[in-house]
Parts: structure tokens; C-alpha cells; sequence
């Protein structure tokens, strides 16, 4: 009996650990002011004030297509901000935002990684358009904050089970104490794999600002759907590639693939089409975020091929016209993801050109 009362604490103590520290309500509140919305063209991403000069820390692929950043506090101010530092290989990215200073209370660094299994907190604006689209998400999504644990530290990310999703790029990845560990870069497409920047490069890029100049910006495939305005021109569809440079240049390359040639060239004698085409292109951005629109306009060269129909011997014959280069001159005009696109050949002997559609599925892949 005298060894009972001890076993039975014992065990008591072993199937009741002793609770984490965790943050009270009103810190996380805390956290949250520091946090910042960053809009850059029609992408919306989180950021953290990280200095009593209003530095905003953030996720390069944020920034990279456009260096000046509409920033947008937690109590509604507006200020325009400008990268100023990054480091591509660890998806950071530093934001001057004149007369922010004093105005967002800076959250620390923590000097070193998280330890696995270790709490923390990400904060940013998951999906937060989707805010603006239903009335009963008023308040919802922007400035939220979700929980998990570190589930392995890396040698330049971190790897987390909270929540994460777009619009939480670039918000902070807290621990229990209210330090920054990480800044929230991307997931995979799996349930609990997020993953952030570790804060100790954040602090050696806030002393040791990496200020080259670098050209950045982004790239991906839409799906083109064209279509000639002569009646023997024939529809086609394709995989457009396409690469920006800072939201000011764009080139693009397409593959297209005819529909109805043949019987195009049964019923009006001919079929044509453009095969392959190439453009270089200028960009007009026009406002941020939802109505964000930009009209594209340069020129490059096409690659039209053809069908000729013959009715000889009771029988259709169908010979191939030789593909052949010809110019264009190009305007695109893109909103939400689906873009109009109109061609004209400048010459004199050149056709009426051709009008399509560039849905951006996949969309954007990758930034550079």
C-alpha cells in the first residue's frame, strides 16, 4: 500500500504532461497589427513590419514582378512601398514603405530555428478576395491566423503544418514568445506541407541588404484559342508559354493545333492557320488587385500553314500549302485570368489577322 500512492502519481504525471505556454488572445491581436496586405498587380500577399523604420519583410515571388507595392494596414492606411532587398534563393524580400515607421509596431526576430514539434502560429489573408465576393465572409479571411507545429527544419525552410494557402505568402510564421520564425513561402498539394523562410536569414538580410539590381518576374502557360476572320481560316487551339520581365516586358511562344482543316478545305477550297507564333511585347498595368487589367501590345512573327481541296476523279484530293513566316502586330487586353488577343499582318498583301481568347489555365508556374 505505501508504494501504491507513489505509482499511481506517477503514472498520473506521465499521462498528463504539463501544458504548453501558449500565447494569450490579446497577443495574438498584438501579432496581427504588425501585419500588413501587400498588392502587387492582381496578386494579393501578407507582409510584417519587422523595424521601427516600418521595414516590411515578405516572399520574393510577392515582389518579383513588380517592384513598387501598394501596403495596406490593419486600420485601413494606405502607403506605396518600394522592394528594396531580397534573396531569391530563400524567397525573401525587403519593402521600405516611407511613413510607416511608428505608425505598425515591429514584431522581433528570433535569432535561431524552431525546434521540431515546436507550436507556431502562421498570420496572414488566406484567400482573402473571396472576402469581397460574399456577404457573410465580411471580416473573415483577411489579417486570420491559423496553428500548427514545426514539422522539420531545413537549412533554408521550414516545414509546418498550419494552414497555409494563398495570401498567406509573406506573413509571419510565429512562436509562443511573439518572435518571428519564419516568413510563410509556399505548400505543396498535400494536406499539412507548408513551408517559410527561416527568420535567422530575414535578420542577416535586414543588416547585410542584398541591393543588386536584379530583372525578376514570372512565367507560365495559358491555354490560346484563335481564330482567323477569313472564312477559310480555321479555328485552333494551343498551349501558350509566356515570361514577364518586372510586369514591363513579355514574351510569349505558342503551339496551335488546327480544327475542321479538313473540312475547311473540302468546303471552301483552302484551310489555313497559324502553327507556331512568337511575340515581344510592352505591358500597361491599369489599377491593383480585383481590377487589375493589363493591354499588351507588341509584334513578332507567325507560322501559317495550310490545306488545298481539289475535286478530281469523283474524289476530294487535299494537298499541303508550305509553311510560311509571316509578320504580325499584336494587342492583348487580360482581366481575371482570361485574356482577348488580336493579330494583324502589317503588310500590304497581308491578311485581316485573327482574334483569340488566352485563358490563363494553369496560369502563372514559377517566378525567376
Amino acid at each position: 500500500m505505501p508504494l501504491l500512492v507513489p505509482t499511481l502519481l506517477t503514472l498520473l504525471a506521465v499521462a498528463d504532461p504539463a501544458p504548453i505556454d501558449l500565447p494569450e488572445p490579446a497577443s495574438v491581436a498584438r501579432w496581427s497589427d504588425s501585419v500588413v496586405l501587400l498588392v502587387t498587380g492582381s496578386s494579393w500577399c501578407a507582409g510584417v513590419v519587422v523595424d521601427d523604420r516600418g521595414t516590411v519583410a515578405t516572399a520574393y515571388h510577392c515582389v518579383a514582378s513588380n517592384r513598387r507595392v501598394r501596403v495596406r494596414t490593419r486600420g485601413g492606411a494606405e502607403r506605396w512601398g518600394r522592394a528594396s532587398a531580397w534573396r531569391v534563393d530563400r524567397d525573401l524580400a525587403l519593402v521600405e514603405v516611407p511613413g510607416l515607421g511608428g505608425e505598425v509596431p515591429p514584431l522581433p526576430l528570433r535569432s535561431g530555428p524552431p525546434v521540431q514539434g515546436e507550436p507556431v502560429w502562421a498570420l496572414g489573408h488566406p484567400l482573402a478576395l473571396a472576402a469581397d465576393r460574399s456577404p457573410y465572409l465580411q471580416g473573415l479571411l483577411g489579417w486570420s491566423v491559423t496553428r500548427g507545429v514545426v514539422g522539420a527544419v531545413g537549412t533554408r525552410m521550414i516545414q509546418l503544418d498550419a494552414p497555409v494557402n494563398p495570401g498567406n505568402s509573406g506573413g509571419p510564421v510565429m512562436d509562443a514568445s511573439g518572435r518571428v520564425v519564419g516568413v510563410t513561402s509556399r505548400r505543396l498539394h498535400a494536406e499539412g506541407l507548408g513551408f517559410a523562410a527561416r527568420a535567422d536569414a530575414l535578420a542577416e538580410l535586414l543588416d547585410h541588404p542584398d541591393r543588386r539590381r536584379r530583372l525578376g518576374g514570372s512565367w507560365g502557360m495559358d491555354l490560346a484559342l484563335r481564330q482567323g476572320l477569313e472564312s477559310f481560316e480555321v479555328p485552333t487551339v494551343g498551349a501558350l508559354l509566356r515570361a514577364d520581365a518586372r510586369d514591363r516586358i513579355v514574351a510569349s511562344c505558342a503551339v496551335h493545333l488546327p480544327l475542321e482543316a479538313r473540312w475547311s478545305a473540302v468546303t471552301w477550297g483552302a484551310a489555313d492557320w497559324t502553327s507556331l507564333e512568337g511575340t515581344l511585347s510592352v505591358r500597361l498595368r491599369l489599377g491593383t488587385g480585383r481590377a487589375s487589367t493589363t493591354l499588351d501590345l507588341g509584334g513578332g512573327a507567325a507560322v501559317g500553314q495550310g490545306l488545298v481541296g481539289r475535286w478530281a476523279d469523283d474524289a476530294w484530293n487535299l494537298t499541303s500549302v508550305p509553311a510560311r513566316l509571316r509578320p504580325q502586330l499584336s494587342a492583348r487586353l487580360a482581366v481575371a485570368g482570361v485574356a482577348f488577343r488580336w493579330s494583324l499582318d502589317p503588310r500590304p498583301d497581308g491578311g485581316s489577322g485573327w482574334a483569340g481568347l488566352d485563358l490563363e489555365v494553369p496560369g502563372t508556374l514559377g517566378v525567376w
